[in-house]
């Protein structure tokens, strides 16, 4: 029970100028807008944020970056509805964004939603495989599956096995991104691998001091002490 009350927590933790504003009748808080066919009306709208956007930003593909920058700004604040707006957005401008898939997967995941978020990393790995931080944020949803979103053993520890490989995998590509071993050590504290839970918050916080929240801290000190180097 306490390891599905951390996930819960870990889970649940983890355009505003009038040029990138939509009509407020669109489901934005759905990845790509709910899949429900827009109005007339609404098709007008997108067509003209679109020319706005575009024009301001001087092509669709940096107005979709900046689109998908705002989507990470909101979601570290914690603010999951306006991040999924602007990563909507960024699909909208360019429906083969991996980024706007990414956030969607990403904030999906957050939900515990963990189905959807993984197709969308799914998706988000076909359009740019090599994307190390991407891969780290796909582990932990896969993580998250196998703690909260299955009683199966043989899948849960099908669901372990992939986390490890996507984490190896962005670890080849990128070793210094301190959130690769913060989330490598929640998956290790999933596992009840305390030992490697703690060598890899060492390593995580080696890179960046704040990368291991202090929820997650405790829960592991609860767990077990951390080692005296």
């Amino acid at each position: 029970m306490l390891r599905r009350a951390i996930l819960f927590t870990l889970f649940g933790v983890l355009f505003v100028t009038s040029g990138f504003a939509q009509p407020a009748s669109l489901n934005n808080t759905l990845p790509m807008y709910g899949g429900v066919p827009k109005s007339e009306c609404e098709l007008e709208a997108d067509r003209k944020f679109i020319e706005d956007v575009t024009r301001k930003e001087g092509s669709r593909e940096k107005a979709a970056e900046k689109a998908v920058q705002l989507g990470w700004q909101y979601f570290y604040r914690g603010d999951r509805d306006t991040a999924m707006k602007r990563f909507n957005q960024a699909w909208l401008l360019m429906p083969e964004n991996p980024g706007a898939f990414w956030g969607f997967g990403a904030v999906m995941g957050s939900q515990s939603k963990f189905d959807e978020s993984l197709k969308f990393f799914e998706r988000s790995r076909v359009l740019a495989p090599k994307n190390p931080r991407m891969l780290v944020d796909f582990a932990l949803t896969l993580s998250g599956k196998a703690s909260l979103g299955t009683r199966d053993r043989a899948e849960r520890e099908a669901l372990f096995a992939r986390a490890h490989g996507l984490l190896n995998e962005a670890e080849q590509m990128e070793q210094k991104y301190p959130l690769l071993y913060a989330n490598r050590a929640i998956l290790y504290f999933i596992q009840g691998d305390y030992v490697a839970a703690w060598r890899n918050v060492d390593r995580a916080q080696a890179l960046e001091p704040r990368s291991v929240s202090d929820v997650f801290l405790k829960d592991l000190a609860s767990r077990m002490p951390r080692p005296t180097r």
